[in-house]
């Protein structure tokens, strides 16, 4: 009789102890935490002011990953009219501007004095151009601000 009861307290406390802890449906894996977001990474593409002289063109070269963001203000300061040209090109379209062909761009301000650029770009190469050829005579005193962001 003691072992029975016994078995009886004991099956009792096993099936107390079993209702007690945390269950995990066989149906639902565990939840995995969310991977952590990188903040997207930004760069100066230009000085904060240099010229651009007559007849010329002063450029910087980038890579862009694709999704990248240029963004940014300019001023052009100089001659009768104050302006310059501002372009975005990629490898193909730049070698072809350079031999004053037409091309297509990913931005063209024409001539201003000043602008803004908000570009989204694929990955690849490309050129920020600051273009003073029109000019015989002038330089062009240009402040900037042009970032690119990368996700």
């Amino acid at each position: 009789m003691k072992q029975t009861t016994a078995l009886v307290v004991l099956a009792f406390v096993v099936s107390l102890i079993a209702s007690c802890a945390p269950t995990q449906s066989l149906t639902q894996p565990p939840s995995q935490p969310e991977p952590l977001r990188q903040p997207p990474r930004q760069s100066s593409l230009t000085e904060a002011a240099f010229t651009v002289s007559p007849g010329n063109y002063v450029f910087y070269k980038f890579s862009a990953a694709e999704g990248s963001r240029v963004t940014g203000r300019f001023r052009a300061s100089g001659g009768s009219r104050n302006d310059i040209g501002v372009l975005i090109l990629d490898g193909d379209q730049f070698e072809n501007w350079k031999n004053r062909h037409s091309t297509p761009t990913y931005y063209n301000s024409e001539k201003v004095t000043v602008g803004s650029i908000d570009v989204t770009l694929r990955a690849g190469t490309y050129y920020l151009i600051f273009d003073n050829k029109f000019s015989v005579l002038s330089n062009k005193a240009i402040t900037a601000d042009i970032k690119l962001t990368q996700p």
